[in-house]
């Protein structure tokens, strides 16, 4: 794996990852457009690097960034709703 692969693998997983994380905070009409765009970078990523490391640091880093947005967004409105 290069800088290049390794740089695409961690942008694609931050799209990917953020885009779960939104399915969690979006009213139902719209959180099925953000599941549906992580479902279709999810194939086009595993349609361009055929290797398996890379796509096993994409599942990966997808899911550490999945909780990272979960955890920001939870401090965020844990932080909205305490403000008088």
């Amino acid at each position: 794996m290069n800088w290049k692969n390794a740089l695409l693998a961690g942008f694609w997983s931050f799209a990917v990852g953020t885009l779960v994380g939104m399915y969690a905070f979006i009213q139902p009409p719209f959180n099925i457009l953000c599941s549906v765009g992580a479902l279709l970078l999810v194939i086009f990523f595993f349609r361009k690097f055929q290797t398996r490391g890379i796509r096993i640091a994409f599942v990966l880093l997808s899911i550490v960034y999945f909780i990272l947005f979960i955890f920001m967004m939870s401090f965020y409105l844990y932080t909205i709703q305490m403000q008088p």
